[in-house]
């Protein structure tokens, strides 16, 4: 029977250090995984022969390390990964996909005060 150790680290946002909750945390080339808890924390089993482990959540840019006794990880924002998807009327999806035009709305386009007539807007 193959041996395991227990691996602890935490998983925090690169710019403002705040603690990234439900990462994923997988093991390179075995099953099983784990997400980060309320902190940011996370603790695994793992075999003894695994090497890395790959971390990553949504918006972010996935990072695969080396594994060592409690691991610090900062994940880097991926800017353009949320930035492409495009809410419709019916759902969303991806800017490249859409063969029409987007236009976007803000909250500042609402408040128009009182209006009586369609020709104010």
């Amino acid at each position: 029977m193959a041996q395991t150790r227990t691996i602890k680290g935490e998983v925090t946002d690169a710019q403002n250090g705040e603690a990234l909750i439900g990462a994923t945390v997988m093991v390179e080339g075995e099953k099983g995984g784990t997400v980060t808890d309320f902190d940011g924390n996370f603790s695994l089993q793992v075999s003894s022969s695994a090497k890395k482990i790959k971390v990553s959540y949504i918006g972010y840019i996935d990072k695969v390390l080396s594994i060592s006794d409690n691991m610090k990880v900062k994940l880097e924002s991926d800017s353009k990964a949320l930035a492409d998807v495009v809410v419709i009327g019916y759902g969303t999806a991806r800017k490249s996909d859409l063969t029409g035009s987007v236009a976007t709305v803000k909250s500042k386009d609402f408040n128009k005060g009182l209006v009586s007539s369609p020709e104010q807007l």
